[in-house]
């Protein structure tokens, strides 16, 4: 929901696109479309022009963006670019360490003491020197 959402704001700002030249453009059905933008109307994110022409039938509903809309769009992209890039080597350090730590708690052991009476043997080590 969240990528369609982006989707469909990236490319209603600028406005000017109808429903029909949305869903072609995004290859998507129209009543998909339809669907999200008034769930997103609803959310507060775009409102709607009419655009009215020479053309015979109803007018255009043009969508256009709200500042909460653009606001979150620019909340989106600042998350995406702050996405974590991990390794599979982060991956398997963590599943080890998950491990080791249920196998402590199996045997009785509470993690935290045995990190803090690490932490204090560090600290004493290096106050000696």
């Amino acid at each position: 929901m969240i990528g369609e959402t982006i989707e469909l704001l990236r490319f209603i700002n600028p406005p000017g696109y109808g429903v029909r030249d949305i869903a072609r453009n995004l290859h998507h059905r129209p009543n998909s479309v339809i669907k999200n933008l008034k769930r997103m109307k609803e959310q507060g994110l775009i409102t709607f022009q009419l655009k009215i022409s020479n053309v015979k039938g109803r007018p255009k509903k043009i969508p256009k963006i709200t500042d909460l809309g653009i606001e979150y769009l620019e909340s989106f992209n600042e998350m995406q670019s702050k996405i974590l890039k991990a390794r599979k080597a982060d991956f398997d350090k963590a599943l080890k360490d998950l491990k080791l730590t249920e196998r402590m708690i199996n045997r009785g052991r509470k993690p935290d003491e045995l990190f803090v009476a690490l932490r204090d043997v560090v600290f004493s080590i290096k106050g000696t020197k």
